[in-house]
């Protein structure tokens, strides 16, 4: 058969293959064998051994200034005859050099039917402005920041599903700095500076802070059970503390749907409706303590929002929320959940001062069920209980909406309704055209 040359292994790696593969120069030491000896009865395998290394290799696209070179990589897979528990796989050498930047990672492992037993490490600093000296970047894409890591586990499968945290072996630092993202179709991504710090049992994040678009966000906090939640699933449990200058979710959400994934064709709107709706993960435990001074969101602009936001069970929670909004001030507390058959709200809250037309301007609800807002001068307070399902678009289905409450206003105004012009005309009393009352108080029911 023909000899195996280093740049066909690395036909099999995707990203390098779709991009400019005819353009790509590789060279390298290849070497592989294996063997096998005995017979395969029931659960009892032969003895085998596959061996692959590569030494001194190195890529480059002859369109581009630099290229990967030392690239190693020493993986053996090894078995002396009997259970699947006596294989080892032991990847005792990986590595390259990307324009001066070092990546080195090891893996072994064994017991692997019964009890998997692992230890793996991974070092290295790289620079990401030198990513587009050595991968061919899409048009318009950007990349620039450093990131540096340093970490090893080590540990048995059991002690994970028995939470023995204690009994794992897990130590090691991530620093993110000055990383930026510039992709077409979506706003610019920048992590300021991002530190985290990892043990067996938390993972913590002592700085974040991140720019997307419009938005910034700072957090800091700690993840519990880290290692179940990546390897099997388990719930992850966690607080964080996040501020923020502004949220821009118009701009964040848009971005998400319109912006097609890598390598697939813009999407037609007409397939929006087959999307996947959006689900609360069951497996998550999580309390976030929000501080943001603004958040925009569809037509409505909310300030100084804080309080405690809790992701359990397929839903999320708001617990001790206040904020400005609609001109006035306003506490909440509520309920969005996907875990039942179809996504559902529940929310009391609270308004105080809040203006009549600013809450039809930025309230599609209440331009539904209140139209007379729009012509309501004055300001208001408010008390509501609303429950509703929501549809896939997550708006509220009218047929299932019910709500109670209070509203009251020192001072009211109506004007400019076409039935009491049309009243004032023909009674020639130009005061029906303006309705006015004083500290009322009205309730009422959907």
């Amino acid at each position: 058969c023909e000899e195996v040359q280093f740049k066909d292994v690395l036909s099999l790696v995707p990203a390098l293959y779709t991009r400019d593969y005819r353009g790509l120069q590789a060279s390298g030491e290849l070497s592989m064998s294996l063997w096998a000896k005995g017979e395969m009865r029931g659960s009892t395998l032969p003895a085998f051994e596959f061996k692959t290394e590569v030494r001194d290799g190195s890529f480059r696209y002859a369109s581009l200034p630099a290229g990967v070179t030392d690239i190693g990589l020493g993986l053996s897979v090894t078995n002396p005859g009997g259970t699947m528990d006596r294989t080892v796989v032991d990847l005792s050498k990986f590595g390259f050099n990307m324009a001066g930047n070092t990546v080195a990672a090891t893996l072994y492992a064994t017991n692997l039917a019964s009890d998997p037993t692992f230890r793996a490490s991974a070092s290295g600093r790289v620079d990401l402005g030198t990513v587009g000296k050595v991968y061919p970047l899409e048009k318009g894409t950007g990349l620039g920041g450093r990131i540096a890591v340093d970490a090893q586990v080590s540990g048995r499968m059991s002690d994970i599903e028995k939470n023995r945290y204690d009994k794992l072996g897990a130590k090691g630092t991530l620093v993110v700095e000055e990383l930026g993202l510039t992709l077409p179709q979506l706003p610019d991504v920048k992590i300021r500076r991002a530190a985290a710090t990892i043990s067996p049992a938390a993972l913590t994040l002592g700085e974040f802070g991140l720019t997307v678009g419009r938005s910034d966000v700072e957090a800091n906090g700690q993840l519990t059970n880290y290692i179940g939640y990546l390897l099997r699933g388990d719930r992850l449990s966690g607080r964080l503390y996040v501020q923020s200058d502004c949220l821009d979710l118009n701009e964040l959400l848009s971005s998400a749907i319109s912006a097609p994934a890598a390598g697939e064709p813009d999407g037609d709107p007409a397939d929006a409706a087959e999307e996947e709706p959006l689900v609360v993960p069951q497996n998550l435990d999580l309390s976030l303590n929000a501080d943001l001074k603004e958040v925009l969101f569809q037509k409505m602009v909310l300030s100084d929002v804080s309080g405690e936001i809790r992701v359990s069970g397929g839903a999320v929670s708001l617990e001790r929320l206040s904020l400005g909004a609609f001109g006035g001030k306003a506490t909440a507390s509520g309920r969005f959940s996907t875990a039942g058959e179809h996504p559902s709200l529940s929310l009391a809250a609270s308004m105080s001062k809040g203006s009549f037309a600013k809450t039809f301007e930025q309230l599609e609800v209440v331009q539904k069920l209140a139209p007379v807002f729009e012509k309501t001068g004055g300001d208001y307070s408010l008390s509501l209980d609303l429950s509703t399902a929501l549809d896939a678009s997550l708006s509220p289905d009218l047929g299932t909406l019910t709500a109670s409450g209070e509203l009251r206003s020192e001072h009211i105004e109506i004007q400019n309704l076409k039935a009491f012009d049309a009243l004032a005309t023909a009674l020639k009393n130009d005061k029906l055209r303006r309705i006015e009352a004083r500290d009322v108080a009205v309730r009422f029911a959907v």
